[in-house]
């Protein structure tokens, strides 16, 4: 689903995953899905996206019913910042950090006119099918 460039964005965002979560019938480990694609979506407005911009949140169940994918796709081509915070008395530049202490995996692809920056979080195997929501 795409969001616009605007400070609320980061909010609804949240709001969509754990709508997606809960019609897949994920509970396990929600909050720290909702954590990662909070922390993601504010990367995103804050280094991501121009002014009147806008970007993507996919949430990907693969097949296997053993891990939960979340993306965010901005029009950004530099990498993000580094996952540490510059100064431990630093108020900014701790949700890199976070996405790495509560996934599984997380990185960045880049893509045309952008990059994607996804976190992985793997789960006990389900009979679940394999979905894709954006």
């Amino acid at each position: 689903m795409s969001f616009p460039a605007e400070r609320a964005s980061a909010k609804l965002a949240r709001d969509f995953v754990t709508r997606v979560l809960g019609r897949w019938g994920v509970t396990d480990r929600s909050d720290e899905l909702v954590l990662c694609c909070s922390e993601l979506a504010t990367n995103a407005l804050a280094h991501g996206c121009p002014s009147g911009g806008e970007f993507l949140v996919c949430v990907e169940h693969r097949s296997t019913g053993r891990h939960v994918r979340i993306e965010v796709h901005d029009s950004e081509e530099a990498p993000p910042p580094d996952a540490t915070p510059h100064s431990p008395l630093s108020e900014q530049g701790r949700g890199l950090l976070l996405v790495d202490l509560v996934s599984d995996r997380w990185g960045v692809e880049p893509q045309t006119g952008g990059k994607i920056v996804w976190a992985e979080f793997h789960f006990r195997p389900t009979t679940a099918k394999e979905a894709v929501q954006c």
